[in-house]
């Protein structure tokens, strides 16, 4: 908000001078002001799903349909930040009980999470079995990594490692995760660089 009220400012400034104003000053602070306003909705909206979880009724669903959805989302953005998407799913069905939408914005938090610091020409895993009783997705990218001081910190509310980053989606994962009875952990993957986000669910009984 201060942001914005400061461009607001600066805006009505360069609109007073009339003539002597400077239009491309003006659209520099009329994008800069759009791009504060979409971020403030992403943040509302966000809030929204986090103040009243678990309103729909738990349906059965499959990680796997969920993700697959989620990773066709994400694939743009992914050739755009030149980092290369691995999918290994499980070919069985991983069926659950639980919110597939809050399940699905977990998932595209923590995808989104690994592009922005996957390094570019790296690459992202994404990789699900059964594991006893239990679903488990893995994603994991080739970034700078979490040292394990941070690993509970980076799921509270407005923690954040990201420079203008909110602190909000992997709070919201973790959510999303729980709601659906699961657990979400961050590990560090077997090559030993990077971070590996594991999401394990109770499967259909």
């Amino acid at each position: 908000m201060s942001a914005l009220r400061l461009d607001a400012q600066l805006l009505q400034h360069e609109a007073d001078k009339g003539d002597a104003g400077r239009p491309e000053k003006m659209r520099q602070l009329a994008r800069r002001m759009e791009q504060t306003l979409g971020r403030m909705d992403d943040l509302l909206r966000e809030f929204l799903v986090l103040s009243a979880p678990g309103n729909n009724e738990p349906v059965v669903f499959d990680v796997n349909a969920c993700v697959r959805d989620c990773v066709d989302l994400m694939k743009l953005r992914f050739e755009r930040a030149d980092v290369q998407l691995v999918i290994d799913l499980a070919e069985a069905p991983l069926r659950v009980d639980g919110e597939p939408l809050q399940f699905k914005r977990a998932v595209l938090n923590i995808l989104n999470n690994a592009c922005h610091f996957a390094p570019a020409g790296s690459a992202v895993t994404v990789r699900s079995r059964r594991q006893g009783r239990q679903a488990l997705l893995e994603i994991a990218d080739e970034g700078p990594g979490i040292p394990p001081v941070e690993r509970r910190r980076v799921f509270r509310m407005f923690y954040t490692r990201c420079p203008g980053g909110t602190g909000i989606g992997l709070a919201l994962a973790r959510t999303a995760v729980e709601n659906c009875g699961g657990r979400i952990r961050v590990l560090t993957p077997p090559t030993g660089r990077g971070s590996l986000f594991a999401v394990t669910l109770p499967l259909e009984s």
